[in-house]
């Protein structure tokens, strides 16, 4: 039988994603394996991070700063800590539908 490797994340950063309502709800367990599906980068600003109309595969959960959304160009929301973003190109194998820029 084979055994999952689960790395051991950094209990801050455990902690970063307990306190976003997408995983409050997580036993210790539950938070860690999905800590070890997860790979944590960092965005500078001006960044777009996803590209409208490219081919999704992944999504991404912000846990600090600020993005904004852009469809075509034009304004249509803006993101913070706890939101997830780029899951619908995942689900639904379409390409992506927004452009989004790290702000902060």
């Amino acid at each position: 039988m084979l055994t999952p490797h689960l790395r051991v994340a950094p209990r801050s950063r455990l902690e970063t994603l307990r306190r976003l309502s997408l995983f409050a709800d997580l036993s210790d367990a539950e938070l860690r394996l999905a800590d070890s599906l997860m790979c944590e980068i960092d965005v500078a600003p001006g960044t777009a991070f996803i590209k409208q109309r490219q081919v999704g595969r992944e999504a991404f959960v912000i846990t600090s700063g600020t993005a904004e959304v852009t469809i075509d160009g034009v304004p249509v929301a803006r993101l913070g800590p706890g939101d997830l973003v780029g899951e619908t190109a995942l689900l639904t194998d379409a390409s992506r539908s927004a452009t989004v820029t790290a702000l902060t």
